[in-house]
């Protein structure tokens, strides 16, 4: 099982190997739809210390709410970096929540005071669920306060 704790480790690694130049990050590539009032998005990375690409798909289709369809579904293809398969296929609306979750809770352990007991949550959209996950496992926090 992949816990938070785990997301938030591996968000401080990959800031690591980010910013010190050991991944290949392109700008995100748009393509427009505009027959149907949408767009997609391809976000493509790799990471050669780790033989690993990731593609990560969010198609942005606002009209799909009147057929009872996601707006914004969203997939994220794992590839090896050897063999250029794909080894696996995420439901990539899940992925980004736990990852920006992850990323505010790494930012709460690294630069929040140690012993903190009141956390801020602004916003109460998709993301904050595992915002507040995220704060509540980088500290013991007695209360959270929520602004939105």
């Amino acid at each position: 099982v992949f816990t938070m704790k785990d997301a938030i480790e591996t968000n401080k690694e990959c800031f690591k190997i980010f910013s010190e130049g050991k991944s290949e990050v392109p700008l995100r590539t748009t393509i427009q739809a505009p027959n149907h009032n949408g767009v997609f998005l391809f976000m493509p990375s790799y990471v050669e210390e780790l033989d690993a690409a990731g593609l990560k798909v969010v198609n942005i289709f606002p009209e799909n709410v009147k057929e009872n369809l996601p707006t914004a579904p969203a997939q994220v293809l794992l590839i090896d970096g050897k063999t250029g398969i794909v080894t696996a296929i995420l439901d990539g609306t899940y992925v980004t929540q736990l990852r920006t979750g992850a990323s505010s809770g790494a930012a709460f352990d690294l630069f929040a005071i140690k012993d903190a007991k009141i956390g801020a949550l602004i916003g109460t959209g998709g993301q904050a669920t595992t915002q507040l996950e995220a704060m509540i496992v980088a500290r013991e926090l007695d209360e959270v306060r929520v602004f939105d």
